[in-house]
Parts: C-alpha cells; sequence; structure tokens
C-alpha cells in the first residue's frame, strides 16, 4: 500500500514566503563558520512536480483525529533550492578574532576585509529514509527521521571553477543537510502544518504579533551601592591593587617573579643535592650515585686518557736506538 500526494499543494498562496522565512532562520540558527560573514539568504525555493513516494510499513494508530504510522520515503525529484551570502576572502581576516594581536602581524592592508558574494544551488536532490509520522487535527503534523536520508545532491556555486574549494563546498553544505533533516526539519513541518489546524490561524497571527514586538530596553546594571548602601566603597587603592593582582598573572616573562619564603618544585632538587653533599656518608653506593649527580649536573667532568698505540717503524726504532748513550761492551781477554 503506497500514498499518492496531491502535490500541487505547495502552489498555495503564502506558503512559499513562510517556508522562505523558516528556512532561513534553521540556516542561521547557532554559530556559523568563520568564513561566512553575512545571513545566509533562501533566495528561491521550488519542490518541483514530482512528488515523494510513502510506503506504508506500520500503523500504529488510527483514529478520526489523529495519526501515527512509519514510512519508507522515497524521493528522486525536480525541487531545488537557491541560496546567497557573503564570504571572507582574506585567510588573514578569518581567525583574526581568534588569536591574540600581539601574535598577528601588522600590515597595512593585509587584514583588510574582502567580501565575495556567494550564492549556492541545490538540486537533484535523492533521499531514502524511514520516517515516523505522527499526525494530529489539534496539534498538527510531526515527521521524524531514524536514519540519515539524503543520499545524493548536486550542489552549484560561484567557486565551480576551483575544484579544491568546490569540494569543500560540496562537504559541508552534506553535512548542513544532515544535520538540518535531523534536527531543523521535524520542526519546519510541524510549524507549517499547524496552519491546516482549527487554531492554525491564531497561532500564526500570535507568532507575527510576538516577532513584530518591539524588544524590551536594556536594563541598567545594578551597582554595589544600590544593592546595599551601607557598605563602604572600594578606595581606588584598593582597586588599583586588586587589578595589579588580577593581572599579575597575565604576562609572557620567562623569568616569573620570586616569591619570598616559598620554594619553588624545579629548586627542590638542588636543595636535596645539598642535604645529601653535607652528610658524611661513606657508602659505595652513594659515592656512586653523588658522582653520577656531579657528571651529570656538569660539576665535575670525567678525566680521559688517550693511548696512542700505533706502531713506530723500524728505521724510527733504530735511529731512537742510535741516539743513545750504550753502555760499556765486554772486551775480549787475552791469553
Amino acid at each position: 500500500m503506497s500514498f499518492q500526494f496531491s502535490w500541487p499543494f505547495a502552489t498555495e498562496d503564502n506558503f512559499y514566503p513562510k517556508a522562505k522565512a523558516l528556512l532561513t532562520e534553521a540556516l542561521n540558527k547557532g554559530t556559523k563558520p568563520p568564513i561566512i560573514v553575512d545571513t545566509i539568504h533562501v533566495k528561491d525555493l521550488n519542490l518541483g512536480t514530482k512528488a515523494p513516494e510513502l510506503e506504508i510499513l506500520e500503523i500504529g494508530d488510527l483514529a478520526d483525529d489523529r495519526f501515527r504510522g512509519v514510512f519508507k520515503l522515497t524521493y528522486n525529484g525536480d525541487a531545488f533550492m537557491s541560496l546567497q551570502t557573503l564570504v571572507e576572502a582574506n585567510p588573514l581576516n578569518i581567525y583574526s578574532h581568534l588569536t591574540p594581536s600581539f601574535t598577528s602581524p601588522k600590515f597595512l592592508a593585509a587584514n583588510a576585509s574582502v567580501k565575495i558574494p556567494l550564492t549556492i544551488t541545490l538540486s537533484e536532490i535523492t533521499l531514502s529514509g524511514i520516517v515516523i509520522l505522527v499526525f494530529s487535527k489539534a496539534k498538527g503534523a510531526t515527521l521524524v527521521f531514524r536514519n540519515d536520508p539524503l543520499e545524493s545532491i548536486k550542489i552549484s556555486s560561484t567557486f565551480d571553477s576551483i575544484p579544491a574549494i568546490a569540494r569543500l563546498i560540496q562537504s559541508q553544505i552534506e553535512n548542513q543537510l544532515r544535520l538540518l533533516f535531523r534536527e531543523d526539519l521535524p520542526a519546519i513541518i510541524h510549524k507549517l502544518s499547524q496552519r491546516w489546524t482549527p487554531n492554525g490561524s491564531t497561532h500564526f497571527s500570535t507568532t507575527e504579533k510576538e516577532s513584530a514586538a518591539p524588544t524590551s530596553p536594556r536594563m541598567k546594571p545594578v551597582t554595589l551601592a544600590e544593592v546595599n548602601p551601607d557598605l563602604p566603597s572600594l578606595s581606588p587603592t584598593n582597586m588599583v591593587k586588586l587589578s595589579l593582582l588580577s593581572s599579575s598573572q597575565q604576562t609572557l616573562s620567562l623569568v616569573t617573579p620570586v616569591i619570598p619564603d616559598a620554594v619553588y618544585r624545579s629548586m627542590i632538587e638542588r636543595h636535596q643535592e645539598r642535604d645529601d653533599e653535607s652528610k658524611d656518608d661513606d657508602d659505595l653506593s652513594s659515592i656512586i650515585l653523588r658522582s653520577r649527580r656531579n657528571i651529570k649536573n656538569g660539576k665535575v667532568r670525567p678525566h680521559r686518557k688517550v693511548f696512542d698505540l700505533r706502531k713506530k717503524s723500524h728505521s724510527s726504532y733504530d735511529s731512537s736506538l742510535a741516539g743513545t748513550n750504550p753502555g760499556p761492551q765486554p772486551q775480549a781477554v787475552k791469553n
């Protein structure tokens, strides 16, 4: 058993403007990548002429005013959507707000912002997934995907002539679309379905009034004197001392200030060495340990003895013998 949609319902008046507004709100929700420096606008939206296919897998609750079922959704239509925004083309200016000022180079115009308009078109969308659909006349419809329905999508952008950027945009948009199907699309469908409920017109009118209402003025910050007037105010001297104390650890100096009457961890070994040397311990193991520590710390260097093992030639040996004063030689005795 399957469903047959009356797909031209999407051509009703005021459908596309509300759908664009909800998609724009969903795309700009949360933190955007630093390369996007403007609001993401839904420039064009068209659901196409081909309707999706729903195959019934399970029906859990069926009544006159409510319905709950599990379906298999398959879509391979001609819907498309165009997005427009501005991106930052200067790589030095993308992550400049995340790095300290002293680590950034101080060029004249290198940190200047270079904004380039970006237009992205999403088309040839292929979906296949398991859907849980719950419909109520009083609350509207709720749609939740059990798995990742996105199989393939074609993305065309302004940077299609640069393959590296095109691949990056393809992967980033696919990740965002998977997040959209998992988190944002159920809320969008629920809001759009409330226009067919009996209280749908009242709900949309109240939300429009709330969005059009001006925001409340910013409250004045509360001071310490207003909370407790009897508390004496801090003197400027104490404020200066507190500011110096808070900024004392904000330093890049390689030499930290010396704290009186304190022993640093790096100095504990040196103090321990002095205590060991002051003891009169003639144990062989302690002597060997102390000598190794002294050699390691550079206090004592081991003496080197060089032996020349090269053999001398016979001529040099004879000349050395000729230069010496020989002893008395034995003389012949005459009979």
